[in-house]
């Protein structure tokens, strides 16, 4: 499972992306209506390319450590399947 922050809109705002979720069993439509509770951000679910890639949850803005300690700690994913990438522009 990764979890991964871009840039968008010339590197002055951000997305957090949530990729696996159906490799631990997680509803991604699901994750994605929780987590815009839990960040109260927008969240939307985006079919991965590929014929049977399955789909990623998109979180507004930079919460690539909170989303982290979320799905470890209230969604049951094991620490070591996780990996984190910070993909934003370093100023």
């Amino acid at each position: 499972m990764r979890v991964e922050a871009v840039d968008r809109s010339g590197g002055r705002k951000h997305v957090t992306h949530i990729i696996g979720l159906e490799h631990m069993g997680l509803d991604p439509n699901k994750v994605a209506t929780w987590a815009q509770t839990k960040f109260t951000a927008a969240t939307s679910v985006q079919p991965l390319p590929g014929k049977h890639a399955g789909d990623e949850v998109l979180i507004q803005g930079f919460v690539l450590k909170e989303a982290a300690s979320w799905l470890i700690s209230e969604m049951g994913v094991p620490k070591e399947y996780l990996e984190l990438s910070d993909k934003r522009k370093k100023k």
